[in-house]
């Protein structure tokens, strides 16, 4: 992995919403190159890259410490992008899904096709952000690998400081500001159990109750 900065170090934005178009492209290229991005998400800073390469999961295990066997979940920013993440579901729960997202939630959805992001297994977690920002960059990325800005079973990075002092030039940018001192991971969701059942606890638990309802068809509550 290349440091693509000044003096080794990586680019920087700092605000996501007021990013430049030519910032934004120089992401774009770094991803496309198979580089890992440090990105601050709806939730907590992340380290991100290409789901589809191989090169870039390598990489990004790499960075995380993880042995293989592991997939990252995809951030995505439309329902569309599942089908290029080999996903297909019932009616049901793609219905349930529109009314879930976006927000804090991530969705173990059955894949039709092993990608390089989800370690092999015919599954993918899969996240829409709610942060119109991200949506904005994943409409020009595409669908990003993520993973927490932390090596493997520690406590995960919460400013820009950290970032660069656990990272720093093995990515290629730090895209965003501060996270809130009570920022909180996305929920985990596994949709492919049967029932349905929550393997994380997090930011978008408020969602998650009526979303089980309705991908198991139970009727609403009164």
């Amino acid at each position: 992995m290349k440091g693509p900065g000044v003096s080794g170090r990586p680019e920087r934005i700092g605000s996501l919403a007021h990013a430049r178009a030519e910032e934004l492209r120089g992401v774009v290229e770094a991803v496309r190159a198979g580089e890992v991005i440090a990105l601050m998400t709806e939730t907590l800073w992340g380290l991100s890259a290409d789901p589809f390469s191989r090169l870039a999961m390598e990489r990004l295990a790499t960075l995380k410490g993880r042995d293989g066997g592991k997939g990252f979940l995809c951030l995505v920013p439309s329902l569309d992008s599942l089908a290029t993440l080999g996903v297909s579901v019932n009616e049901r729960t793609m219905d349930a899904l529109r009314r879930l997202w976006p927000s804090p939630v991530t969705v173990i959805l059955p894949s039709a096709r092993p990608l390089p992001a989800s370690g092999g297994f015919s599954t993918v977690a899969v996240r829409m952000p709610a942060a119109e920002a991200l949506l904005r960059l994943l409409r020009a990325t595409g669908p990003l690998a993520s993973t927490s800005a932390n090596t493997e079973g520690d406590t995960p990075a919460t400013t820009v400081v950290e970032v660069e002092r656990l990272f720093g030039d093995r990515v290629a940018w730090i895209v965003g500001e501060m996270c809130s001192s009570d920022a909180r991971p996305s929920t985990v969701v596994d949709a492919t159990a049967q029932p349905a059942r929550v393997l994380r606890a997090g930011a978008g638990d408020s969602a998650v109750e009526r979303f089980i309802r309705e991908i198991e068809g139970y009727p609403e509550s009164p």
